[in-house]
């Protein structure tokens, strides 16, 4: 008698959100992480959108270069993508 086949069910997430409570250092800030992603324009975009406390707690991560890492970050992804 043959096996039934196994059937998976994936679920794409257009919105992921994310707590940075990774963080090793209790002096850093905490910043709170929502990535979405929509089909735009035959491809996709992708919105990052980081949330901090208190405006002393994101002056202090864009004073640390939190813009230009995330940048170069974010401009590795098409070529991860096509690897």
């Amino acid at each position: 008698m043959p096996r039934p086949q196994s059937q998976i069910k994936i679920r794409i997430a257009r919105k992921l959100p994310l707590d940075e409570k990774f963080t090793k250092n209790p002096d850093l800030p905490v910043g709170r992480n929502v990535f979405s992603f929509a089909e735009h324009d035959g491809g996709t975009r992708a919105t990052f959108v980081s949330t901090y406390a208190t405006a002393e707690a994101l002056q202090k991560v864009l004073d640390m270069g939190v813009v230009e890492g995330a940048s170069s970050a974010i401009n590795q992804i098409d070529d991860l993508v096509a690897a």
